[in-house]
This record gives C-alpha cells, sequence and structure tokens, in this order.
C-alpha cells in the first residue's frame, strides 16, 4: 500500500479544551475510497529538516475530509505548525 499525500491548507481547529486539536487534510474520492473498512491510518508528518514521522491514529471522514483529532503539545501536532503536508496510508492499531 502507498502513501496518499494531502496537505492540511492551514486547517487545523481547536475544540473546547485548550488542548485538543483536529487536524483535516482534504483528499480526492479516489483516495477517500482507500481508507473505506478501516479505523486507522499512518499519518506522516514531517520535521523541519524533511525527515518523515510515521504515527499510527484513529481517524474519520467528512465529506472530502481526513480528520484526526489529538492535543496540541503531540509532535504531530507541532510539526504540522511547520510543515502542511502530510501523507497517510490505512493502518492497524499498532501502525
Amino acid at each position: 500500500m502507498r502513501f496518499i499525500k494531502g496537505n492540511l491548507n492551514g486547517l487545523a481547529t481547536r475544540l473546547n479544551s485548550q488542548h485538543d486539536l483536529v487536524i483535516q487534510a482534504r483528499l480526492a474520492s479516489d483516495a477517500l475510497a482507500l481508507l473505506e473498512g478501516h479505523n486507522y491510518i499512518n499519518l506522516e508528518t514531517f520535521k523541519k529538516d524533511g525527515r518523515g514521522v510515521v504515527t499510527p491514529v484513529w481517524f474519520m471522514v467528512d465529506g472530502h475530509s481526513v480528520i484526526v483529532v489529538t492535543t496540541s503539545d503531540t509532535g504531530k501536532a507541532k510539526r504540522t505548525k511547520n510543515n502542511a503536508a502530510v501523507r497517510i496510508m490505512p493502518s492497524g492499531f499498532s501502525g
């Protein structure tokens, strides 16, 4: 399975708690179809030096967007502030 490229386009929204953060990546319909039947994805975010970090996360789909809820102090949240590019692929709980 290949990674699917996405971009956050600045779409990170705070929820009621000051630490909850929604990461939203818009994808094409055919890319979203690859995620059907899966509960987890490997979310690859990128460090300032360009190296990727893959993290298995629970996700949901809303229209043409993949939604991940996390806290603002996680590495993936911090990395998306510096680089909006992400890659995802279906996975299990442990990646």
